[in-house]
């Protein structure tokens, strides 16, 4: 189940009318691909959904459009194959430069990093777009930081951990004016309202 900060997410995006879950089944076993449970289910609850990633890009959720692409043929699935072993499967429509694709395990990877699933990623958009909305945001120079300036700071965060928008991949927390991500593999982001 989605937090209200991720349904209010989903009501800021533009939606349009999508290919069915079964088509898609339909589409990926015509390529001789199992129609994975996640990739089904991601397709089900997001399809038609337009992500704006900023600088004039578009992403379209979902594994096949109904109408005109940029990138991919309407009513088609593409999927990457690694020595004919099907690895992923792309987002209905956004240029491979954002990433956007999933395993077939429904680990995906989106412009902004790995999340375990769909839901996580929209989670994390959520988190996002709440603190945006409380007004002009600036990131924190913290690349100079040592190991235990980053692990106090961390500490004073851990009241505000957002668990529905944390995975393996990364932690998110959000406070009133400070929103800090925690990269698993040591890297961190800390944004901060403006004064």
């Amino acid at each position: 189940m989605l937090s209200e900060s991720a349904h209010e997410y989903l009501k800021s995006l533009r939606r349009e009318e999508a290919v069915s879950g079964s088509e898609v089944r339909r589409l990926l076993v015509e390529q001789g691909v199992t129609p994975f449970e996640p990739w089904i289910l991601f397709h089900e609850t997001y399809a038609g959904y337009f992500q704006d990633l900023g600088m004039g890009d578009t992403a379209v959720w979902g594994l096949a459009r109904l109408h005109e692409s940029t990138w991919f043929k309407p009513k088609s699935v593409t999927v990457e194959r690694l020595k004919g072993v099907v690895v992923s499967v792309f987002c209905a429509d956004v240029h491979g430069s954002h990433g956007y694709s999933m395993k077939p395990d429904g680990c995906v990877e989106t412009p902004t990093g790995y999340a375990r699933t769909f839901d996580v990623h929209v989670e994390r958009l959520g988190v996002w777009r709440n603190f945006a909305l409380r007004g002009q945001r600036q990131f924190r120079d913290v690349y100079r930081w040592d190991v235990v300036q980053k692990e106090d700071f961390v500490a004073t965060m851990q009241p505000y951990l957002r668990p529905e928008a944390s995975a393996e991949f990364a932690s998110y927390y959000l406070s009133d004016r400070t929103l800090l991500i925690q990269h698993a593999k040591g890297g961190f982001e800390v944004v901060d309202l403006a004064k």
